[in-house]
């Protein structure tokens, strides 16, 4: 469905789909406090399913956002317990690796994997994962159980530390 041809219901939709009462939503969008028009206007076929749409397209972009930062945690703890290289050393204006030339003339990257350990680091980005996934009951708005699942790989252990 397109933008409503009449600014001022699109305006009322925006407002209702971002969260607004049918009365805020009918006076931010221009019009005079109204009760009854108000719950009109909110009952009208078009402008009903332009709410819809617009709730829709927000829960898809939220859900997209979610799934990113779970990642991003997920894998900010496995960089920080060592189980997933980063890469580090110099890149050109491109993001493309610099070369550089060893003590015996050979040419090689200067970008290498480097495995790191960061006790600190981990623990936050568990900590974050878990108000993310709602897995602490610390307060009556936080009923916890998990509202996305994450999992990890089984951690190894090094041989020789």
């Amino acid at each position: 469905m397109a933008v409503l041809k009449n600014a001022r219901h699109e305006k009322f939709a925006q407002a209702r789909a971002g969260g607004m009462t049918v009365d805020q939503a009918y006076v931010h969008a221009g019009y005079r406090e109204h009760r009854s028009n108000a719950a009109r206007l909110s009952a009208k076929e078009e402008v009903r399913a332009r709410i819809e749409e617009i709730q829709a397209v927000g829960a898809e972009k939220a859900a997209i956002d979610a799934a990113w930062v779970v990642e991003q945690l997920r894998l900010n703890y496995m960089r920080a317990t060592g189980q997933l290289a980063v890469r580090v050393g110099f890149v050109d204006e491109h993001g493309e690796p610099l070369k550089c030339v060893d003590e015996e003339g050979n040419e090689e990257e200067s970008v290498r994997n480097k495995l790191f350990s960061d006790a600190h680091a981990a623990n936050k980005a568990l900590e974050l994962l878990g108000k993310t996934c709602q897995a602490f009951k610390d307060d009556d708005n936080n009923k916890g159980g998990p509202a996305v699942i994450v999992q990890f790989p089984p951690t190894e252990t090094k041989s020789g530390s």
